[in-house]
């Protein structure tokens, strides 16, 4: 079986991109083989997630030897997102999306789901705003006196926890 080059290109140009700045795979190469190959979308979302799987795994054995996984925000993450996952294939069986009747579905919700994306790269810091806790907004108290509109020397000034949470987060 001859390998076509730009197949291989690609992959290497994708991987790369997902290499240098963490964005997953499946948002990068989906419309690449649906747009530039012409794959049909189900083909193409199918070899996209068995590819990730394979390499998806291989990274998670990596960065668990590293300590760079937090398991707490995985367990909360699966919590939503695999019954959210379920649910999703049970309504497309029961709705009789299947095969043939999918690629205009699956090619509408990637182009919304593309369109998001691309509104929160742009918007991260905007959006980190939102999630972070209230109290990390309050600003530290004073601590010392004050003299002529001035801290005395000896006083100091040191942040509450809150502060120094939001300073660890961002």
């Amino acid at each position: 079986m001859l390998i076509n080059p730009f197949f291989a290109l690609s992959g290497f140009t994708i991987g790369l991109l997902v290499g240098l700045t963490g964005v997953g795979g499946g948002s990068l190469m989906t419309p690449l083989l649906v747009l530039i190959f012409g794959v049909q979308p189900t083909t193409a979302v199918g070899t996209d997630l068995l590819y990730a799987a394979v390499t998806k795994s291989a990274g998670t054995v990596v960065h668990h030897r590293r300590g760079t996984i937090d398991w707490q925000v995985t367990r909360r993450l699966a919590v939503g997102s695999v019954p959210a996952a379920i649910l999703t294939l049970i309504v497309l069986y029961k709705l009789g999306v299947r095969g043939g009747a999918s690629p205009p579905l699956i090619t509408i919700v990637l182009a919304c789901a593309l369109i998001l994306t691309a509104i929160c790269v742009i918007s991260h810091r905007q959006l980190r705003m939102l999630t972070r806790p209230r109290h990390a907004f309050r600003p530290a108290p004073l601590r010392g006196s004050v003299n002529d509109g001035g801290i005395r020397r000896g006083d100091d000034i040191r942040p509450d926890a809150s502060s120094q949470t939001s300073a660890s987060c961002g």
